[in-house]
């Protein structure tokens, strides 16, 4: 008995180290570098070009 919270407990672990999620992107060519354009969720965007880093999310304003 003692070894089934054990069981579930790992189980639970071994669960959330692969619940990270991959991000689909895109990468459009310009004479000044690329663009990298992240889409993380509904309406939430990375732009990322050089160094710069932008992040759009029109619902975190509520």
């Amino acid at each position: 008995m003692k070894t089934l919270p054990i069981v579930l407990f790992s189980l639970l672990l071994s669960v959330s180290a692969f619940s990270q999620k991959v991000f689909g992107k895109d990468t459009l060519k310009s004479s000044s570098g690329d663009v990298i354009i992240t889409f993380i969720g509904h309406g939430s965007l990375l732009l990322q070009w050089g160094e710069q880093n932008i992040y759009i999310d029109p619902s975190s304003q509520k």
